[in-house]
């Protein structure tokens, strides 16, 4: 067996069995991770992997409107801790600061920081365009946003969301966001090849996602919650980032390890029987928010600062 990122033959490979937590099944998939770069891929990627996504998948019902009075509830919390991200806690209000504090999303914060309001902005696998309808509403121009399994185009002035992948893009972006979406890709080389081109130079690309060497991934393995199979195809690590830049203009400029308590109670959630849909009830994100003030917080904060949280932020430049 040959490792799918670095190449390198894998003789005897220790297989990680989990199966579909989120939404249940009784199917079993097998990951493997990687001696030499670490990177901890799925064994067979499914032929037809749009069947475990559909209208039920998170990214895709983030702009619902037949959502209960809870869930309207905690998405317009949401909205407001995501513009106070965006708007780097320049949002008035204590709400916004406060839930930040208490569930942030730091990678929000950079796009504040490397974006104007005219940037030419592409997000690359972006569910139903949430993030980029509320970016045009705060004022953002030049939006677009691809999504392969995608069903309805939304277009505006300024926006244009729809269906695709970004080996179809021939535009120049100056900011490329692969929001917890490039696990997803079965061809990460060629996507990072295809961000290379597209990206301007000085521009800046984030890839925000979930990574191998994690104290969650150690302590909780096939229940880990990021694992998400088998819509999860690579969780990467430093090393196999590092190997799929390497031959681009793309330069890491920083490494932020932004995990939250998540990692920890989701993982418990599975491992104790519950799936997603009962993770999401109000209940039980009442539960999340206290264990995450009194407890998992700060074991995520630790986890960051040792860089063996389980998700992370890679802010890539392009050089001339």
């Amino acid at each position: 067996m040959k490792c799918k990122i670095c190449g390198q033959r894998i003789d005897s490979p220790d297989y990680l069995i989990t199966k579909d937590y989120n939404y249940g099944g009784d199917e079993e998939f097998r990951y493997f991770e990687c001696p030499y770069c670490n990177c901890l891929q799925l064994e067979n990627i499914p032929e037809d992997l749009g069947k475990y996504y559909g209208a039920r998948y998170y990214s895709f019902s983030m702009n619902a409107i037949e959502k209960k009075t809870n869930e309207r509830m905690i998405q317009k919390l949401m909205k407001i801790r995501d513009k106070c991200e965006i708007s780097n806690r320049e949002t008035k209000g204590i709400l916004g600061k406060m839930l930040i504090t208490v569930l942030p999303r730091i990678a929000y914060r950079y796009i504040g920081i490397y974006c104007e309001k005219h940037s030419a902005i592409l997000d690359v696998g972006c569910g139903d365009g949430y993030l980029l309808q509320l970016l045009k509403e705060m004022g953002y121009q030049n939006l677009t946003g691809l999504d392969k399994f995608l069903e309805t185009t939304v277009e505006g002035e300024g926006l244009l969301i729809k269906k695709g992948e970004i080996q179809e893009i021939t535009e120049k972006f100056d900011f490329i966001m692969c929001n917890h979406s490039f696990e997803h890709m079965d061809n990460p080389q060629e996507v990072i090849e295809q961000i290379n081109n597209c990206l301007n130079i000085g521009g800046v690309c984030m890839i925000c996602i979930p990574v191998s060497q994690s104290v969650a991934l150690e302590q909780y393995g096939g229940y880990w919650v990021q694992l998400d199979a088998p819509r999860h195809l690579y969780l990467h690590s430093e090393a196999s980032m590092s190997m799929l830049i390497s031959n681009t203009k793309l330069k890491i400029k920083e490494i932020v390890y932004d995990s939250n308590a998540f990692q920890f109670i989701g993982s418990e959630q599975y491992r104790n029987g519950k799936n997603g849909a009962d993770r999401r009830k109000f209940g039980e994100l009442v539960r999340f928010t206290m264990l995450s003030l009194l407890k998992y917080g700060r074991l995520a904060k630790k986890v960051n600062e040792q860089r063996r949280g389980d998700q992370a932020i890679f802010i890539l430049t392009k050089e001339g």
